[in-house]
């Protein structure tokens, strides 16, 4: 199973990169893209987000009023997909309605608000753990 997550804009601040890029490091073994594209309106956004959904993906766009989930929840989620997942972060003005419409799931990482560098982040670190979860490893305690 392969996983990609498509971004709005790139990292600006240092410490979100560093923390991204040693989750990253965490992830190596477990086939994790990234594919940034950049800043517009909602619109082109969703657009050119669309384009780089791949036929047979499962979706899941990531929205304030999406659904929770725990990490144990989420760790069964991936476990089960059965399919390449595709995780969708919007930019500042989050996703467009067709982003949302052609998503297989909308998740909230919380009732909090995160900027989209910061959501990133945490989806990354949420991956990692749902891999240890699903190893049997202790890091999700």
């Amino acid at each position: 199973m392969k996983t990609r997550i498509l971004c709005v804009g790139k990292i600006k601040e240092g410490f979100v990169r560093d923390g991204v890029g040693e989750f990253l490091k965490r992830l190596r073994t477990s086939r994790i893209g990234i594919v940034e594209i950049p800043d517009s309106d909602v619109a082109r956004e969703g657009r050119t987000l669309l384009e780089r959904v791949r036929d047979g993906d499962c979706v899941v766009a990531l929205a304030e009023a999406g659904e929770p989930m725990s990490s144990t929840a989420f760790a069964d989620f991936i476990k089960k997909s059965g399919k390449d997942l595709c995780f969708i972060i919007g930019g500042p003005d989050g996703l467009s309605n067709e982003v949302l419409a052609r998503a297989d799931r909308v998740l909230s990482l919380s009732e909090m608000t995160f900027t989209h560098e910061m959501t990133r982040l945490i989806l990354l670190e949420q991956l990692y753990r749902a891999f240890m979860i699903n190893g049997g490893k202790p890091y999700h305690r």
